[in-house]
């Protein structure tokens, strides 16, 4: 009785294209997602709201998962509340302040970070990451400092932007689009938003 895995609700209540997408990454748990999207689409959301679940998921005690946005003030000012609001339902989840990260039971973390300073994110491992506004952060992050700590445990990545002309993210985004990733574009006329 007392070993049975508590039911958790999460209050996140996916739009139609963000539960599209959901159904899909959790189907075929790429290691690769590119999404090109509308300000105002939930992209910062839906992907709080993907690290949450993967790490509650998680086979791993010691899960490890990143939200990076260019900066790390809007990291904070982005996902800390939505982290908040969505990790809040969870028994035993403890927010340290001063790290921008949320530990869950056992040994499962979130953290939130800038991308300003790409050094300061060496370190160890990771279960999936998020570089959201990918278009406004260095292109080196990912290849230099991100791929060596996901590739310990096969982890995912997920780059979300609005779209910038044609630079890094234009690139990657075609190159995904050969490679078995899930890539999509969420243009405002098509989303309803």
């Amino acid at each position: 009785m007392g070993d049975e895995p508590r039911r958790v609700v999460i209050p996140y209540r996916p739009r139609p294209l963000q539960a599209r997408y959901h159904e899909q990454f959790f189907r075929e748990r790429p290691r690769l997602v590119v999404l090109a999207k509308h300000r105002r689409f939930g992209g910062s959301v839906m992907a709080v709201n993907q690290i949450l679940r993967c790490a509650l998921e998680s086979p791993h005690d010691d899960a490890r998962y990143a939200y990076i946005a260019p900066f790390r003030w809007q990291a904070k000012e982005i996902a800390w509340t939505y982290l908040h609001r969505y990790a809040d339902p969870i028994p035993g989840r403890d927010f340290n302040e001063a790290e921008l990260s949320v530990r869950l039971p056992p040994r499962r973390t979130v953290h939130l970070f800038g991308a300003e300073n790409e050094d300061a994110l060496r370190g160890p491992f990771l279960d999936g990451v998020v570089l959201d506004e990918y278009a406004y952060i260095r292109p080196t992050l990912f290849p230099l400092v991100l791929r060596a700590q996901l590739s310990d445990r096969q982890g995912w990545a997920m780059f979300l932007s609005t779209p910038a002309g044609r630079n890094h993210f234009r690139t990657l985004y075609d190159k995904a689009l050969t490679r078995g990733a899930i890539v999509a574009t969420y243009r405002a006329s098509e989303t309803g938003v």
